[in-house]
This record gives C-alpha cells, sequence and structure tokens, in this order.
C-alpha cells in the first residue's frame, strides 16, 4: 500500500494506493490552525535518526525493512524512496527499505508494502531442496506444508489440492478434511488445529479419565475446568446453569457464581467478571466492599477495588469503566513512551494500533492514529492501519477489529473470487475536530 499526502488550507488529502486500487480521501480540520516557524533543534545524536515522534534510534535501522521507531516514520515512502542498499545481497522494497535477500520470496510480507511477496515478482522464483512452492511463486520450508497452519499468505500451502494425497502416520496424527495432518493430540481438545475446523467434528470421540467431555464431543484436559466460571468448551456447555446449579465448590474456589460455578475468593469484587454472569462484581455484591489504603486501592463506581496505579492507564480495569473517565483523567500527564487516548488516558506506545482497542474510545485504534502507520517485517496491516503477527492472518481469529484480517482477498475459501476492492473503514473523530471524508 502506498500512501502519498499533500496538504493544503482546506484540509489534508491523502491518496491510498491498494492493490492497484486509488482512494482519495481527505481529513478537513474544523478550524485552521497555523503553527509558528520556530525551528526544530533535533536532540538525537549525530549518528542517531529522529522518529516524527521525538524518538532517537541507531541511523543504521533507517529504511531497514522493519519499524524501529514507534510510528513507523523511519520506514515511510517519502523518507527510503531514494534510498540506497548498501549490502550486495539485500532486497529493496518499493517503498525503499531493505532487506535481506533471503525475506524475498518466503511466503511472509517482510516489507511493509509486501512488495517482496508479489505474484509478479515470485512466479518465477526457484525453491531450494526441502521447500514447496507456494501458488503466487513464494517458498516455505516443506515441513510447514499442510501441517494445519497457513505459512503461504495466498494459503495454497493448506488447501485440498496441495494436501489430497498427504499420508498422515495413523498411529500419531490426525487427518484434516481437507488433507492436512496434526498431532493426533490435538484432535477434539476443545481448539481449532485444522483451518477447516474438521478436528473438532466430535460426536462420536470418547474422552479419557479425568477429562471433561463438551456437549459437542470435545474433551477439556481437566475436570476442573468445568464450573469454573469460564466457558472453555467450544459450544460453552461446560458452564452451563443446567450443569452447575448443584455443583459444590471445592476449597480453593470457595465463592459461588450465582448460576452455579465457583471462582477464588480473591476474584470477588476486583473490578474484573470472573464468573461468566458478572455475579461476582455486582453492585449488590460490592457496594459494602472496603477499599485497603494499605495498598493504594481505588474503588470502583459499583463497589469493586483495583490498585490506585491502574487508574487512567488507557485499560479499564473497573468493569464499568469508573478507572478510566474524562472527569477523572483529563488532567492526566503521558510519558513520551505513551499514547493520550482521546479522554485523556496515558497506554504505552507499544500497544496502540494492534488490533485491540485498548482505550475505551478506541482512540489508539483509530484511523487517524494508525493508517499512516508503517508495519515491521512479518506482520499484516489491517485495513485501518493496525499492525499484526503476521500468524494472525487467515487463522479464522478476527484480529483486526474491521476484520479485513480474515477477509476473502486474503482468505480465499474454495470456489470464491477474490474481491477487487478493499474494505476502508470510515471513522469521524469530530472530538478532536477532525472528521474523515471518504471522496
Amino acid at each position: 500500500m502506498e500512501t502519498l499526502i499533500n496538504k493544503n488550507i482546506t484540509g489534508i488529502v491523502i491518496t491510498i494506493v491498494l492493490f492497484g486500487i486509488v482512494s482519495t480521501s481527505q481529513i478537513i480540520p474544523s478550524t485552521v490552525v497555523v503553527s509558528d516557524t520556530t525551528p526544530h533543534v533535533p536532540h538525537c545524536n549525530p549518528d542517531e535518526f529522529e522518529c516524527a515522534n521525538g524518538e532517537c534510534i541507531d541511523s543504521s535501522n533507517k529504511c531497514d525493512g522493519w519499524s524501529n521507531c514507534n510510528d513507523g516514520s523511519d520506514e515511510t515512502h517519502a523518507l527510503c524512496s531514494n534510498h540506497t542498499c548498501l549490502d550486495e545481497d539485500s532486497f529493496q522494497c518499493k517503498y525503499g527499505g531493505c532487506l535481506d535477500i533471503n525475506y524475498k520470496c518466503n511466503g511472509l510480507h517482510d516489507c511493509w508494502d509486501q512488495s517482496d511477496e508479489t505474484k509478479e515478482l515470485c512466479l518465477n522464483h526457484i525453491c531450494d531442496e526441502g521447500y514447496f512452492k507456494c501458488s503466487y511463486g513464494g517458498c516455505i520450508i516443506i515441513d510447514f506444508k499442510c501441517d494445519g497452519g497457513i505459512d503461504c499468505w495466498d494459503k495454497s500451502d493448506e488447501i485440498y489440492e496441495s494436501c489430497k494425497n498427504v499420508a498422515c502416520d495413523k498411529e500419531s496424527e490426525f487427518k484434516c478434511n481437507y488433507g492436512a495432518c496434526i498431532h493426533h493430540t490435538h484432535k477434539c481438545d476443545g481448539e481449532y488445529d485444522c483451518w477447516d475446523k474438521s478436528d473438532e467434528l466430535c460426536s462420536n470421540h470418547t474422552c479419557g479419565p479425568n477429562k471433561f467431555k463438551c456437549n459437542y464431543g470435545g474433551c477439556l484436559n481437566n475436570l476442573d475446568f468445568a464450573c469454573d466460571g469460564t466457558k472453555d468448551c467450544l459450544d460453552e456447555s461446560d458452564d452451563t446453569q443446567d450443569l452447575c446449579r448443584d455443583y459444590s465448590c471445592p476449597d480453593d474456589r470457595a465463592s459461588k457464581c450465582d448460576y452455579g460455578g465457583c471462582v477464588d475468593k480473591e476474584s470477588i469484587c476486583n473490578g474484573k467478571k470472573d464468573c461468566w454472569d458478572g455475579s461476582d462484581e455486582t453492585s449488590f455484591r460490592c457496594s459494602s466492599k472496603i477499599c485497603s489504603d494499605e495498598i493504594n486501592e481505588f474503588k470502583c463506581g459499583y463497589g469493586g477495588c483495583i490498585s490506585s496505579e491502574s487508574v487512567c492507564n488507557g485499560i479499564q480495569d473497573c468493569w464499568d469503566g469508573t478507572d478510566e473517565t474524562e472527569a477523572l483523567c483529563s488532567t492526566s500527564v503521558c510519558n513520551n513512551d505513551e499514547f493520550r487516548c482521546g479522554y485523556g488516558g496515558c497506554l504505552p506506545m507499544s500497544f496502540t494500533c494492534d488490533g485491540k482497542s485498548e482505550c475505551w474510545d478506541s482512540s489508539d485504534e483509530s484511523e487517524a492514529s494508525c493508517l499512516l502507520r508503517q508495519c515491521g517485517g512479518r506482520e499484516f496491516k489491517c485495513d485501518y492501519g493496525g499492525c499484526l503477527p503476521m500468524r494472525s492472518k487467515c487463522d479464522n481469529k478476527v484480529d483486526c477489529w474491521d476484520k479485513s484480517d480474515e477477509h476473502e482477498r486474503f482468505c480465499p475459501k474454495s470456489g470464491s473470487t477474490l474481491s477487487q476492492q478493499p474494505h476502508i473503514a470510515v471513522l469521524c473523530i469530530l472530538s478532536l475536530g477532525y472528521f474523515y471524508k471518504t471522496l
């Protein structure tokens, strides 16, 4: 993806080129603010690069294919487009960054613009012995083919055509419906190991001793997982009211949830709902609780107690959110290595644009915060701009809040046609004086 920015008095025009499709958007300020012309005084050492957010990194890490600045400013197209790779064994990404040549066509997107794994670049690439050639041309270790996990970004290492003739060891392996082999202990263990989920089709499965059998047939490794406040079975049958109503709590889990399950007594009124029905954190149960001054606790609005250090940390530690209100946090001061949420809370910079909203107002995962961020090597860029480990793409779990990591254009299903139009999420940020307008 290539992003071009044009600033003018009417706003900021952003042109996004994604998969050859041009999308133009505009960020329009509610008021035009003219900044002063005071020259910027660099504070980094001569052998360091100053990131846009003020961080200092070693100059050798600039345009090296990895985002060393938290804001990704060391790997932008504007900075790196005229960069020259010094090492003869380097591959130059389209935006200008340099990678070890071994990262080219290796099945993973190491350049943030994904230019190291294009079909045009890799289709005629020759894989070494012991490697599998993905449909687009990239190479992965042969042992990664048909192992239940997707390693080629185009998913071609885990499709029926690639795996139908694979012979699984009958003694130690289970064969997924599409042909891949996984260890037999992963069958009906309550987790999906085959990407087609066929390892959890378990209606006739028998569980071993001291294991709990879920209604669908899968097994939990310990009987203690039943009625423990958390739904562990894929069908949630281990923590139902019918199952747990007459359950007797063991000594080490002395507190009973309203539906019948048991949780540790230390979990009562601790800010977090440990009983799935929330009965351990109700106002009725917690309003009379006295928080300790000795360990410096903060009392949530409903009555639970949390550490005062958790107040205005960007994360709602009280389930009712009273530790992260704008009234409480608007005057808080964040450190240089922290992100200030829209309402005022402070969050470690490393938590921003990671696919999960830690700020309750989601400002750490907004397009305004993330769209221009450059993802590092071996990371997947969500449509809104967040960065995830590449293994999170097409793993049957939504990790990007806009669901782009599981979109059909990246994760083709059998018989489907890839969508030619990228999903573009639109976010209005009126509280910051900006709104995002798709043209």
